[in-house]
């Protein structure tokens, strides 16, 4: 795991053990998880192009490499913010932005008082949110550059694999910034469309979505230019920055 030197996380209170234990206990299980996205499919009608847009053909895929590696990502996605809310960095009110199947805010509820789930679709997320009991997360359907934002500022942006289909990122970036707390933190993953990358879609008889505009390199020097100093990465598969797919990072908004 990767820490940034330049920047110190903003700390509250830390969570005990037994408490932060606790909270994991309440997130659904991957299999509730993986059952609800599949009836989806049925009880939505979902077509084939919006059952690729919300990656169901992989979290659900028959190849259990290609179906355990995209899962993965979500755990290191949610391994990341349990450190941090066990360091008290984490915790009231938060956004999932581009939610989308409401997989990623049904696994980190337990750690926010209050998830608000932005999408332009969200019907997809409230059959998953209420198969799995994750009852507590609020639905927004709005395009997020025309939002008004929240009421009240978060204390966490969840964005997985979100930023990376913005052609112009500087306006994204912008609500984000708006959205946080001062000192608050952004949750990314984004897929690095390296050489090895790019190679895998071949064998996965996968091709690159016309929406993916840029890699997680391009996407991170912007956060940076725009005041976000990383705090914690993992990179995927490995965790270490050995040829990596995705990049998963806790950004913290400077104040």
């Amino acid at each position: 795991m990767e820490t940034s030197s330049t920047m110190r996380l903003h700390l509250a209170q830390p969570l005990q053990a037994g408490t932060l234990k606790g909270l994991e206990s309440r997130a659904p299980s991957r299999e509730l998880l993986r059952t609800a996205l599949s009836d989806a499919i049925g009880d939505l009608q979902l077509t084939q192009q919006e059952i690729e847009a919300h990656s169901l053909d992989v979290y659900l895929a028959a190849n259990p490499v290609l179906q355990a590696f995209f899962w993965r990502r979500v755990d290191y996605l949610v391994s990341i913010a349990h450190d941090l809310a066990a360091a008290g960095a984490l915790g009231g009110r938060a956004i999932d932005l581009g939610g989308g199947s409401g997989i990623v805010s049904a696994s980190l509820a337990c750690l926010f008082s209050e998830i608000t789930l932005l999408d332009r679709d969200v019907r997809l997320a409230r059959h998953v949110l209420t198969r799995s009991g994750s009852v507590a997360v609020n639905l927004v359907q709005a395009d997020a550059l025309a939002w008004a934002g929240p009421k009240k500022p978060a204390r966490c942006v969840i964005a997985a694999d979100v930023l990376e289909h913005f052609q112009d990122l500087e306006p994204i970036i912008g609500c984000v910034r708006r959205w946080l707390a001062p000192e608050g933190v952004l949750l990314t993953s984004l897929p690095t469309e390296n050489l090895l990358y790019r190679a895998l879609r071949v064998p996965f008889g996968k091709v690159k979505p016309h929406d993916h505009f840029h890699g997680a390199a391009a996407v991170e020097e912007a956060l940076s230019k725009a005041g976000f100093r990383a705090v914690r990465r993992l990179y995927h598969p490995c965790k270490v920055n050995v040829l990596p797919l995705f990049r998963i990072t806790a950004w913290q908004k400077a104040s």
